[in-house]
């Protein structure tokens, strides 16, 4: 028993000291402006040390090892808690990086007083002395994942290595060592711990697999917390904390919703709240907290699935339990192989949340969310579980559809109208600290008089908008005297518009082409773009004269950001590179420095109609969407038509281009949602698919549209699809027209889909498959995945779809692919319409074979998130068909 009780309590402390550490990186990073290079480095080593320590928790837990026998059972956890073991090792290891990290008079409490404390301190670790104690924990960390896979043969090396680096305790660890040889035997004879251990290793790994599933598309909310935080100044927000709201939240199961117009403060505020519940007691052992902000920066996080998906993302990290669901959706998607709908993870986001005692939820944007009408309708959802002390808050501007949803679902004291008169203190904060401590804006503080009267000035034309006092203060930076100053201050705009319309007039004249091509990208891109991205789009030229040239590039990246001043804003974020290889790829964690607007306001007043005012004289930098889409597609094509040699991309260049990934993943997306006038890209477009052969291939190598993230360098223009396989996959239609023009083969084979219809078809693409079958596409082609174009359809509910395949004599009961035939896959999917289709054009329903033996039994095995009265709609359809249906007779035997 004391190697158990030993076991559980060297992990505690380690778990503890790690919590602390990972708190005060969160500290720095929410409080430094520059957060240093080694600080992402220990924050990710210290989040898998945690994550290996409490599977190797649970494992200890499963097994049972407070027993007095546990010793002997599983004598490499007991060798682990030894004097000299591996855990003390690593304990001491992680309570030094502790020790280092903190001052002697480090808080570790929340509030204004921390953050003023960790701004006023520098970071404490040199690079050097960071990555030597990042390796040892590194090393500790691999040793322990060795431990918990039983793999005793490597685990006895590992140590054996370990002992030799450590010469003040190898006799010591040589007798550790004998005793591991001694027990290894013993180890593989005891079957029943080893395959508890092994399962325990592989539900782990299960749930880490499915986390990275769960995670496509990097949705990590961390980002916007700590931005947010970072702007945020001591003292401000205290308003709502010390609020009967925010208790009357804390202590019911209430929805609130914070509300008020642009510029307000309530993303900040949003952070102040996740940051004050994150440091609450915990009086219970199972609380959790999460949170999502909707961002208008960022295309894949303004889609409420992504919301949910980082929801069950974060709450399942925080679980100890086995979620059934989570586990039954990852095995129903093809082991994530396809990615889950809403119904399918708002099951599972309950049952993660009904394994907590208490849950908090922390959503900030709802009017930034694209579709704000399925998001408010999972809220609707979520709020009518019931459950008990689920506490969820929400931010938004007032707007009519989110009034109308959430005003039944809140009580009058959950709704708060941020006012001018709840904020002006907190803005009054603000412009104080920026004065005082303001690089430029300090240069009078030797006149108490002038700041009182800069002071004054922005609060009397603030009206509770701290975007507005943040872009003068911007603007204030630059008078160098008293008299521009002044001179400044009598001409304070009065709207945001008025602020913006200033500043885009500001712009010289060489430079407003770049400005537009700058604002355009932010405005619309498909994701964040890295300052060296930006950089690139100003050497793109369209007209191929020629389509990229290097000495158009700024002399450096930064002096884009001058072009825009305060339009634009910039951070620093941890993200992975990819580097090409000759058979695949790698990634490594690196920060960048991304590129954004500064405020949806910005966005709002660029698209807006009121830009277009004469009178302002920025008609010129307008915004509509469809030109703006159409830019950025051409300049991705131009940028890939300059790789139109075999060597014009190695593994040692691709980081040369940094607009080509960019460039090779986006310019599909972006040609279609330009529409029917292609305009430019109707002349890039032939060029890159059907002239410049080379330059196709090299967008093939830099990102398969079937394999994101799989870089290739090894493959031949005969073993790719064409690109009208690619444009129907896509569902550009205008592109598969032009390509059909210049008579592409429309039934050439290739893809995952194996033809261009099936392509076109599995996506839902009407128009797409309207235009190739006019060309003459084979309905039932055979192969692919799904073996042929109706099953693709049938199988992803595509009603209008499978309707006009049908109409062009598709084989209703054609067999093989994926689920054996058309009837299998609808009925499997729950498509109760498509069903009935199939059936009134004459499907068999009772052919054997396929992937579930018949169609009444895919049924019968529909996803879990499938509603019962779906379920039981297409099983009554199949049996209604079989009875009316006679059976095939057997056949004949002879005699």
């Amino acid at each position: 028993m004391a190697e158990g009780v030993g076991l559980a309590a060297s992990i505690v402390a380690i778990l503890q000291i790690t919590n602390s550490v990972i708190s005060v990186c969160h500290g720095y990073g929410a409080a430094a402006k520059d957060a240093p290079w080694e600080l992402s480095k220990v924050n990710a080593e210290m989040e898998s040390l945690r994550n290996v320590l409490q599977t190797l928790q649970l494992l200890a837990e499963q097994a049972g090892f407070a027993s007095p026998s546990a010793g002997t059972r599983l004598p490499t956890f007991a060798l682990l808690c030894g004097p000299r073991g591996l855990l003390n090792c690593c304990l001491e290891e992680v309570r030094r990086l502790d020790e280092r990290l903190k001052a002697p008079s480090w808080s570790d409490g929340f509030g204004p007083k921390r953050k003023a404390f960790i701004q006023a301190l520098r970071w404490p670790l040199n690079k050097a002395k960071t990555t030597k104690a990042l390796d040892d924990i590194s090393r500790y960390r691999s040793i322990l994942n060795l431990a918990i896979t039983a793999d005793q043969k490597t685990l006895t090396l590992e140590i054996q290595k370990l002992s030799i680096s450590t010469n003040d305790t190898a006799l010591g660890t040589q007798k550790d060592v004998c005793l591991i040889k001694d027990v290894a035997s013993d180890m593989h004879a005891d079957l029943r711990s080893t395959k508890s251990i092994t399962l325990g290793m592989q539900l782990g790994m299960e749930r880490e697999k499915i986390h990275q599933w769960l995670s496509a598309g990097a949705l990590d909310p961390s980002t916007n917390q700590n931005r947010a935080s970072r702007s945020r100044q001591a003292n401000t927000g205290s308003w709502f904390l010390e609020s009967e709201t925010f208790t009357y939240w804390k202590a019911s199961s209430a929805l609130v919703w914070l509300y008020g117009k642009a510029g307000c403060g309530k993303t900040v505020l949003s952070s102040t709240i996740i940051d004050a519940v994150l440091q609450e007691p915990q009086s219970k052992s199972e609380i959790a907290v999460a949170y999502f902000y909707f961002d208008f920066n960022d295309v894949e996080k303004q889609k409420s699935d992504k919301m949910i998906r980082s929801l069950i993302t974060q709450l399942s990290r925080q679980s100890k339990k086995k979620l059934n669901k989570l586990e039954a959706l990852f095995a129903s998607c093809n082991n994530g192989g396809r990615q889950p709908d809403v119904e399918g993870l708002l099951t599972v986001l309950k049952e993660v949340v009904e394994g907590f005692d208490e849950t908090y939820i922390v959503l900030d944007a709802l009017d930034e969310c694209s579709d704000r009408e399925e998001l408010l309708e999972c809220i609707e959802e979520i709020q009518g579980w019931k459950l008990r002390q689920f506490h969820m808050l929400v931010t938004s501007r007032w707007l009519i559809d989110i009034k109308e949803s959430l005003e039944p679902l809140t009580e009058p004291r959950g709704r708060i109208c941020i006012q001018s008169a709840l904020v002006n203190a907190d803005i009054r904060t603000y412009v104080h600290e920026k004065l005082q401590n303001d690089r430029c804006l300090k240069r009078w503080s030797s006149k108490p008089e002038v700041q009182e009267e800069i002071e004054t000035a922005l609060m009397q034309k603030a009206d509770g908008m701290f975007r507005w006092v943040v872009c003068q203060l911007d603007a204030l930076r630059t008078c160098l005297n008293l008299s521009m100053l002044r001179k400044a201050l009598k001409a304070l705009p009065t709207t945001l518009d008025e602020t913006y319309a200033r500043m885009l007039r500001s712009i010289p004249e060489e430079h407003s082409e770049y400005a537009i091509k700058i604002l355009q990208w932010l405005t619309y891109s498909a994701r964040p773009l890295q300052l060296e991205q930006l950089a690139e789009i100003v050497a793109v030229n369209v007209d191929g004269s020629p389509w990229f040239d290097c000495d158009d590039r700024f002399a450096r990246p930064e002096e884009v950001l001058a072009i825009c001043s305060s339009l634009v804003a910039t951070e620093d974020v941890p993200a992975g590179t990819w580097v090409l290889g000759e058979v695949g790829s790698r990634m490594y964690n690196t920060t960048q420095v991304v590129v954004r607007l500064a405020h949806f306001s910005v966005k709002e007043y660029l698209v807006s109609e009121r830009i277009r005012d004469p009178a302002a004289a920025t008609a010129r930098y307008a915004i509509q969407e469809t030109q703006a889409n159409q830019s950025i597609a051409a300049a991705c094509l131009a940028y890939l038509l300059q790789f139109d040699q075999h060597d014009s991309l190695t593994p040692n260049n691709p980081e040369l281009f940094p607009l080509a990934r960019y460039a090779a993943e986006f310019w599909l997306y972006h040609t279609r949602k330009v529409g029917k006038d292609l305009g430019p890209i109707e002349m890039l477009s032939q060029e890159f698919c059907l002239v410049h052969r080379e330059a196709y291939l090299n967008w093939y190598r830099l990102d398969d549209p079937e394999s994101r993230h799989k870089l290739v360098s090894n493959r031949k223009i005969a073993g790719i699809a064409t690109p009208l396989y690619y444009g129907s996959l896509a569902g550009v239609t205008e592109l598969v027209q032009l390509l059909l023009k210049n008579e592409a083969d429309v039934n050439a084979q290739g893809g995952h889909f194996g033809n261009a219809l099936q392509a076109a078809s599995d996506g839902g693409h009407k128009s797409v498959v309207q235009l190739l079958l006019k060309n003459e596409a084979d309905v039932n082609a055979q192969g692919g995945h799904f073996g042929n174009a109706l099953q693709a359809a049938s199988q992803g509910g595509h009603e209008s779809v499978v309707q006009l395949l049908l109409k062009n004599e598709a084989d209703v009961n054609a067999q093989g692919g994926h689920f054996g035939n058309a009837l299998q896959a609808a009925s499997q999917g729950g498509h109760e319409s498509v069903v009935q289709l199939l059936l009134d054009n004459g499907a068999d329903v009772h052919p054997k074979g396929g992937r579930y033996g018949s169609a009444l039994q895919a049924a019968l095995d529909m996803p879990f998130w499938i509603t019962k009265d779906q379920r039981e709609a297409v099983v009554q359809l199949l049996r209604s068909a079989m009875a009316s249906q006679p059976p095939p007779a057997p056949p004949m035997l002879r005699d």
